[in-house]
């Protein structure tokens, strides 16, 4: 469902999606690797919705911090002006290619249509790397996080290994 002129529209949402690592209405760290590559499909001509549940002071708040990183969108929370006139209305669900959100879910009976961009692109490349450098990151803080609260490398989430639970078939072994 490309805009009129052939674009793919990229609804987005923002708590735990564009900022990370804080619950609402807190505002996170901002999600890096998405947030460039969301500006490297922009300058491509990809448009871009906000397409979040914040109202009033927060969603200002969200939209100051996602264009402090260097993101704007063509609408925050409504179609884009020329789909609404196109269809002769707006609709409460937003008119995307593309939903990006974390708590997304894929099932096995809907049909899935992955964007996968052309691996041999330089930008693709870079924001492959830029991905993989971020979640090593990521795991690393997680690694110290876990090291720290007794939870041993390798196990579930939430197995301890000093502290014996019905969960933990882990312990003491």
């Amino acid at each position: 469902m490309a805009d009129i002129n052939g674009n793919m529209i990229f609804a987005v949402d923002f708590d735990g999606t564009l900022s990370q690592g804080v619950p609402f209405p807190q505002i996170g760290e901002p999600n890096t690797p998405l947030f460039n590559y969301l500006k490297r499909e922009k300058e491509k001509g990809a448009r871009l919705i906000l397409y979040t549940c914040r109202t009033g002071e927060d969603l200002r708040a969200a939209v100051c911090f996602c264009k402090i990183n260097g993101l704007s969108f063509d609408t925050v929370n409504e179609n884009l002006p020329e789909m609404i006139e196109k269809y002769g209305g707006d609709t409460r669900k937003i008119n995307a290619d593309y939903y990006i959100d974390e708590k997304c879910l894929s099932f096995p009976t809907v049909r899935r249509f992955d964007y996968m961009p052309d691996p041999d692109e330089d930008d693709v490349k870079a924001i492959t790397a830029e991905i993989y450098d971020y979640n090593k990151a990521r795991q690393a803080a997680f690694d110290e996080y876990a090291q720290g609260a007794g939870i041993e490398a390798g196990r579930p989430s939430g197995v301890y290994k000093d502290k014996p639970t019905i969960a933990n078939p882990y312990y003491g072994a």
